[in-house]
């Protein structure tokens, strides 16, 4: 099944997604281009598994906050300011 654009398979960009919020909350490491492992964070959080998604947001959250704070651009609202 291709995404609704036709660009890819939803599975394939699920994935995809997937593995760059794990990355980028600091729950896999990538090992060389397409590799990844579970780092010593994601071993811990498997502890609780429960406490893994709100964990990722929270992440998220403060990525998007330190890109805003760092390009107002990022945000229309705070370029306008």
């Amino acid at each position: 099944m291709s995404t609704p654009s036709g660009n890819g398979k939803i599975f394939t960009d699920r994935i995809s997604w997937a593995l760059s919020y794990l990355f980028n909350a600091g729950l896999l490491a990538k090992t060389k281009r397409g590799v990844y492992r579970i780092s010593s964070l994601g071993e811990q959080m498997l502890k609780t598994p429960d406490q893994i998604n709100p964990y990722i947001a929270e992440q998220m959250a403060k990525r998007r906050e330190a890109v805003e704070d760092a390009d107002p651009v990022a945000d229309p609202l705070k370029a306008a300011e």
